[in-house]
């Protein structure tokens, strides 16, 4: 199982963020390691600097072996 993480300019994508996120992911999916091929994960703030509820947004796309990819996406305050 392979796992991206991506963030936007607005997100800091540092090293421990992205090691720690990879860690979660492997050890929650790890179970359907021989099911799940790719793992993208995409951080975002849609406001940019301004403030605004809710404007984070994690999206995963989880790509499965012979199976179209399945996507969900979540907005919350914080990343």
């Amino acid at each position: 199982m392979q796992i991206q993480i991506n963030t936007d300019k607005n997100v800091d994508g540092n090293e421990r963020a992205i090691n720690f996120y990879t860690a979660e992911l492997k050890k929650e999916l790890d179970r359907f390691d021989d099911k799940i091929t790719r793992i993208e994960v995409h951080f975002g703030d849609e406001n940019g600097e301004k403030f605004g509820k809710n404007d984070k947004r994690c999206l995963l796309e989880v790509r499965l072996q012979k199976k179209q990819p399945i996507v969900v996406t979540d907005h919350a305050e914080s990343p």
